[in-house]
């Protein structure tokens, strides 16, 4: 505690804390580890106004708080206001990073924020970004909300955007003929012998999975 690094390592445990919450698809668990993180920083940026890791500790934070917003924590409104003005660079990047951290929750969690942030969210680029991410995930979850978009977004690159995935996804759900040889000598299951003959072709059907 009285080591001449503890700024430092309050910034590593706060990083720490954030990987941490991107390997959890629990919502409140992502939401104390993301807390637990914004505190660390807290710490470091008041405690420690010298310190060569301030304006990295206040980059994160902003990253952060931008993430728990999302998330429906309000609370840390505040906090980015703090970190960069409204409409700024800064602000725009923070909330960008932001939507990455929704890639890692799945279909369930993530799509609900998706969708009331393309409803409330001002900035167009910000808006395309959170359609992009829309691609992630499997198509029957995320169709009808781009086509939503792609029908009643007031922006016109942003409707673009999410008409172009529609197509994509639409392309993705068209079954696919697949040829191909299979050997029996390299099946590792000597039972698929009889069903699939040395050197035979075959032509099967298949339906692509939910990922795609």
């Amino acid at each position: 505690p009285q080591g001449r690094m503890r700024d430092e390592a309050h910034f590593w445990l706060a990083q720490s804390l954030e990987e941490l919450s991107r390997g959890t698809k629990d919502l409140e668990t992502v939401k104390e580890l993301k807390k637990a993180a914004v505190e660390r920083l807290r710490t470091l940026i008041e405690t420690y106004p010298a310190s060569l890791w301030k304006e990295d500790a206040r980059t994160l934070r902003l990253e952060i708080a931008s993430a728990l917003v999302l998330l429906g924590e309000d609370g840390y409104k505040s906090v980015v206001k703090d970190g960069a003005p409204d409409g700024s660079a800064e602000a725009r990047s923070a909330k960008i990073s932001a939507l990455n951290v929704l890639a890692d929750l799945g279909p369930s969690l993530a799509l609900p924020v998706l969708r009331r942030f393309l409803a409330e969210e001002t900035d167009a680029a910000a808006r395309r970004r959170a359609v992009r991410m829309l691609a992630r995930f499997p198509s029957g979850d995320a169709l009808p909300l781009l086509e939503n978009v792609a029908r009643d977004d007031r922006d016109e690159e942003v409707r673009a955007e999410a008409a172009s995935l529609v197509r994509l996804f639409e392309q993705r759900r068209t079954p696919v003929s697949l040829r191909y040889f299979i050997y029996g000598s390299r099946l590792a299951d000597e039972g698929l012998f009889a069903a699939l003959p040395e050197k035979d072709v075959k032509v099967y059907a298949l339906d692509r999975s939910r990922l795609g």
